[in-house]
């Protein structure tokens, strides 16, 4: 099981990379000011999920995280409270 903070084991430091991994995610994702997004991963894929405004909202917090999958996949169940977007 993984742990929040290093921790010493026979004089070596060792790093919980996956709560790093994930810190980063979530850090990418506050970036587009998505608050109702939560980001949780297993052994072969990373979850999105909460709402969000609209399908761009959608898109770009997928591909925010997408970098940072390595070989899991990116399984988005963000729900689209609202319409397509912005018109440009």
């Amino acid at each position: 099981m993984a742990t929040s903070s290093p921790a010493l084991s026979n004089g070596h430091l060792r790093i919980d990379t996956e709560h790093h991994l994930l810190d980063m995610m979530k850090t990418a994702v506050s970036r587009l000011n998505a608050r109702n997004v939560d980001i949780q991963f297993d052994d072969d894929a990373v979850l999105l999920s909460g709402t969000v405004d609209c399908w761009h909202d959608k898109q770009r917090i997928q591909e925010s995280v997408r970098g940072l999958t390595g070989s899991r996949f990116i399984e988005n169940n963000l729900q689209v409270t609202g319409g397509y977007g912005h018109a440009w």
